[in-house]
């Protein structure tokens, strides 16, 4: 992975925990680390993983 990279993840990551004060790479059940293993910027493909992962409920509308 290219230095760039790797500080655009932690940058990423910095902003998501002020943000939305949470660590974005922390496991909310274990509290374990994870890691980005994907990025997914499909719109429509956005709309059919998250009502599966129970993230969204059907019906309610989805900003994508």
């Amino acid at each position: 992975m290219s230095e760039f990279a790797t500080r655009a993840k932690a940058a990423w990551a910095r902003l998501i925990r002020k943000v939305y004060e949470a660590d974005a790479l922390e496991c909310p059940k274990c509290e374990g680390p994870m890691r980005v293993i994907a990025l997914i910027d499909d719109p429509g493909v956005v709309r059919r993983i998250l009502p599966r992962c129970g993230c969204v409920t059907p019906g309610r509308n989805l900003v994508v």
